[in-house]
């Protein structure tokens, strides 16, 4: 089902359905790249700038440390939270996104395919004629990040598809990538982002392996608004599309959007029954 379909249905749901818009939320934000043009992949720089003043004005925008630590103290039902992510380290996070993010003192979570600085997103553009060849940042360049703002996690080795792996390449893609990256950045890497992130996308051999280490928590792409403590490695997010207004946004975060939490759940189920 394509974006565009998702949109549909959700945005009737949110005509004929009530909301509470004003309950807890320990929501995490998935971004990709931000760009002037609009690219696909690329949430639009006006547009990006539009939705960090709606975040900053309705909710709480905090770390995913925080976030975490909230979860833990079990103070994150007290306000609406948000943490925003941002999967691949393009350029563009740097150039576009992080001028935006500084400006207005937020803080984010930069997901990087260590195994990838300094290349391009080859898992898209090399199969997709549809996506622009998007620069990865280099070692260089994440070091121009502000520590206190831009949280730097790991997002694989290769953006491999962490099922799939045979046992010995999965455990490089977790620990050989924590590795470079806190030897290039010369900081602590304490969270991981699953490429692809959906609940196929993964497996319990990979959570084992986050454990060993030492990861702190991993986040997917599975759908949700709120998070639990006892779900460190399985962190639910939202993912903001290249053509998502701050209305749309507004409703991804009030709940017509929640159905698709049971429905990928549902598919995973299906697919499991099926490979056996």
């Amino acid at each position: 089902m394509d974006e565009k379909t998702l949109k549909r249905i959700s945005g009737y749901i949110a005509r004929v359905a009530r909301f509470d818009d004003k309950g807890h939320l320990s929501a995490i934000l998935t971004y990709h790249g931000v760009h002037p043009d609009g690219i696909k992949n690329c949430v639009p720089l006006i547009r990006f700038q539009e939705h960090l003043d709606f975040l900053q004005k309705h909710f709480s925008v905090v770390s995913l440390k925080q976030l975490l630590d909230l979860l833990t103290s079990g103070n994150s039902e007290k306000e609406r939270y948000i943490a925003l992510t941002f999967d691949d380290a393009y350029v563009n996070f740097l150039q576009f996104a992080y001028p935006e993010l500084k400006k207005r003192n937020l803080p984010s979570t930069l997901f990087v395919p260590a195994g990838l600085l300094g290349s391009y997103n080859h898992w898209d553009f090399d199969h997709d004629s549809s996506y622009r060849k998007l620069d990865i940042m280099t070692a260089e360049q994440l070091c121009q990040l502000d520590s206190s703002l831009v949280e730097i996690g790991s997002h694989s080795l290769t953006h491999a598809r962490m099922s799939r792996l045979s046992d010995s390449d999965l455990d490089k893609e977790i620990g050989q990538s924590k590795e470079i990256l806190e030897q290039e950045i010369n900081r602590s890497v304490k969270f991981f982002a699953y490429p692809y992130g959906e609940l196929a996308d993964f497996d319990e051999r990979a959570v084992t392996l986050l454990k060993k280490y030492k990861y702190e928590a991993a986040v997917t792409t599975h759908f949700g608004r709120k998070n639990e403590k006892t779900n460190r490695f399985k962190l639910k997010r939202i993912s903001v599309w290249d053509d998502d207004t701050v209305n749309d946004l507004r409703i991804k975060l009030s709940g017509p959007y929640d159905w698709l939490a049971p429905k990928e759940k549902l598919a995973y189920s299906i697919k499991q029954l099926a490979s056996k």
